[in-house]
């Protein structure tokens, strides 16, 4: 049986200027092929992403992102690695 949807789950808190949040993305054993093959077998994971973004001024703000940060290895389908951890930083302008 193909996978389905991944089952994603996320959590937001807030304070003042600064707000953060966190997510897991898991999935369980599944096959990569409509009459499961053993070898189109795939594991379970889970994935976790966090994120801090800070308004430091009227109209600015930074966003802190990682994700996979656990840098773990999976596929979504075989033979396709998924990315590794992430680092991102945005320095965001919205006037309107």
């Amino acid at each position: 049986m193909r996978a389905g949807r991944p089952a994603p789950r996320s959590r937001a808190a807030s304070a003042s200027a600064a707000r953060r949040s966190a997510s897991v993305q898991a999935s369980g054993p599944r096959y990569d092929s409509t009459n499961e093959a053993p070898s189109s077998r795939l594991p379970g994971y889970a994935v976790f992403d966090a994120r801090v973004k800070y308004a430091f001024a009227k109209y600015w703000s930074a966003e802190l992102s990682t994700t996979n940060l656990g840098d773990k290895r999976y596929e979504n389908a075989v033979g396709y690695d998924a990315p590794r951890r992430g680092v991102f930083l945005q320095v965001s302008f919205q006037a309107f």
